[in-house]
This record gives C-alpha cells, sequence and structure tokens, in this order.
C-alpha cells in the first residue's frame, strides 16, 4: 500500500476497478469571472483490486490527471452549493497490468 494513499474507484460497464493513489505533484486554479476550475495532478499508483471483467486485476505505476469544472452561478456568484454546469475529467494511467 502507498504511504498517505487515497483510494478511488474507475467504474466501467463490465465492472470496477479500485485504485490507490499517492499525490506528488499538483496544482489547481480557479477564475471567479468565469467560475473555471483547473485543476492538474500527477503521482503514483498500485491496483487494489477489481470486480466483475475485472476481478484478479493487479498492476502500477504512474498517473496523469487534468480535471476541468465550470461551476454554476447564483446571485451572480459562483456556487459550490450547486452542481456544475460542466465538468471534464482525463485520468492517464501508465504502468503494467496482470490478471
Amino acid at each position: 500500500r502507498l504511504d498517505d494513499a487515497r483510494v478511488s474507484t474507475i467504474t466501467f460497464p463490465g465492472g470496477t476497478i479500485v485504485l490507490s493513489h499517492r499525490q506528488v505533484h499538483g496544482s489547481a486554479r480557479f477564475s471567479p469571472a468565469s467560475c473555471l476550475s483547473l485543476v492538474r495532478q500527477s503521482g503514483s499508483y498500485r491496483i487494489v483490486r477489481g470486480t466483475g471483467r475485472y476481478a484478479g486485476i493487479s498492476g502500477h505505476g504512474t498517473y496523469q490527471l487534468n480535471l476541468e469544472i465550470v461551476g454554476a452561478r447564483a446571485g451572480g456568484r459562483c456556487s459550490s452549493a450547486r452542481p456544475p454546469l460542466a465538468q471534464q475529467e482525463l485520468l492517464r494511467l501508465s504502468g503494467p497490468v496482470r490478471r
């Protein structure tokens, strides 16, 4: 298990993959004028387990995450209490995988 790791689940139509990951680099920017948030992260990961078609999967490697969120407005201001208007997440995993 990775030190100071977080756990995330990736869901596919045929099952899930659970990852333990640790961020090494990261940045976040927010524009109140456009309610746009940009998050960039990179680090390492290890596959903890899989379900369905991914049962028995294992592996490890590095990841890069790019997240863009356009927040909703309320009363002329950005509102975190409302669901975002749009969100795009791109996760790139690189490393060996075994089943």
